[in-house]
């Protein structure tokens, strides 16, 4: 395989035939998800047994994420457990809801000064904004380094999931009951977990304990099907494909591995065309789940200096339903000493683009804007906090001008409850491979 990519790859990227031309690029990119495939097979083959327990036993945090408040790796850590391997049988401890675990007075982990600066002092000590990074490393050495400063014990790596993962997972074991005999289903768990369950119980300590029965019970069924992981298979594939399942391992050379494949989360430092949205409720509401998210990435012609200019388009909207919803839901955490209309909902907005790019414009609704220019791994993030009111839609523009790389374009989706659209094209006129 690699000899025939090289082959193909070593052709002219623009022939001047536009069937030709895109045959090249389609060739290249299947290529790439193929090796990438089979490398991420091999990985997990010999990842598996030992962070299963094979040379002993290990335990992680693990993370129950609610997508209906956004941050950076999919949502707000809504639960959490312990996930005890031991000899390949797993099981999981100690769920708890998210105020099980208290702020630290101090940080945690030293994520170095340029983290501070961009999330604040809190990202390393407070658990509700422990993962406004979308680099999954970063959350997960957060999460146990509270896990040690409450309990004293360190654990060995950290795990994250959502409901919409959940929901994959029950599509191949099947339905689960709770107590009570309500079952939830593949069909349901979203629904539940990140809406009906705020209609149903006004109570946040009732809703929680609600929430932490559906993740015991997933949990125990999950567990309970590991004897048989084929069935599991196809579940995992999506999960893992959507960025829905990130793991994290305290041994250096399992992490090495994981960062190499999507399981690891990993906001990566390499060169090449890059467009990554991300957006944090700013609002403290729970109106993500109404989230809808468009990413156009237009990559222009190449100029003689090696640079080309390229466009990302984004557009948000907040489908969020008039005036039929829990005030839990739509509650202004923000600025609750001011009136907002009941549904509208404030967004951190951020585009991580490529590393060397640089944004010479960028626009809100055809208007131009300042903005916050800020790097994060190498990668210049440029920011703008969004009001939106219910039903309202905004678009950004950021006109770049980024250094010309044969690498295909790399479009990271960010976790939430409805899908991305996104469109990639590429004009390669005046390009070399």
């Amino acid at each position: 395989m690699e000899a025939a990519t090289s082959r193909v790859a070593s052709t002219p990227a623009s022939t001047g035939l536009a069937a030709l031309d895109a045959a090249r690029h389609t060739v290249l990119r299947e290529a790439a998800r193929l090796r990438a495939f089979l490398n991420q097979g091999a990985d997990a083959a010999a990842l598996l047994p030992p962070m299963l327990g094979r040379d002993g036993p290990r335990r992680y945090f693990l993370a129950f994420e609610t997508n209906a408040e956004a941050r950076g790796t999919g949502g707000l850590v809504g639960a959490f457990g312990i996930l005890k391997a031991d000899g390949g049988r797993v099981s999981v401890a100690r769920l708890s809801a998210n105020t099980g675990m208290a702020a630290s007075a101090k940080p945690v982990v030293d994520l170095g000064q340029g983290f501070v600066s961009r999330y604040g002092r809190g990202a390393t000590t407070t658990l509700s904004v422990s993962n406004l990074s979308p680099h999954f490393p970063y959350a997960a050495a957060t999460w146990t380094g509270l896990w040690r400063r409450q309990t004293g014990q360190e654990l060995d790596g950290a795990i994250a999931t959502d409901p919409v993962g959940l929901s994959y997972i029950l599509g191949a074991i099947g339905p689960v009951k709770l107590p009570g005999g309500e079952t939830v289903t593949a069909g349901n768990v979203v629904d539940l977990t990140e809406r009906e369950a705020y209609a149903r119980y006004p109570d946040p300590v009732e809703r929680k304990k609600y929430l932490i029965r559906i993740a015991g019970a997933v949990s125990e069924a999950l567990t309970g099907a590991l004897d048989r992981p084929t069935r599991l298979l196809p579940a995992f594939s999506g999960i893992v494909s959507e960025r829905r399942l990130r793991v994290w391992s305290r041994v250096e050379d399992e992490e090495r591995r994981l960062a190499a494949t999507p399981l690891g989360g990993v906001l990566p430092e390499r060169r090449g065309p890059y467009a990554g949205l991300v957006v944090n409720n700013s609002a403290g509401t729970k109106l993500d789940y109404y989230l809808d998210r468009s990413l156009t990435y237009e990559l222009g012609p190449c100029r003689p200096d090696g640079m080309r200019s390229s466009r990302v388009r984004i557009r948000l909207t907040n489908d969020a339903p008039h005036g039929r919803l829990p005030t839990y839901v739509t509650d202004r955490l923000d600025d609750p000493e001011h009136p907002h209309a009941p549904g509208s909902n404030l967004l951190w907005v951020s585009l991580y683009a490529g590393v060397g790019a640089k944004a010479t414009a960028v626009r809100l609704d055809g208007r131009p804007i300042s903005y916050y220019a800020e790097t994060e791994r190498s990668h210049p993030v440029y920011s703008k906090v969004l009001e939106f009111a219910p039903g309202q839609s905004r678009t950004l523009e950021f006109d770049l001008l980024e250094p010309y790389s044969a690498a295909a374009p790399v479009v990271p989706v960010q976790p939430l409850v409805r899908p991305q659209r996104t469109r990639v094209t590429a004009d390669s006129r005046g390009c070399s491979s």
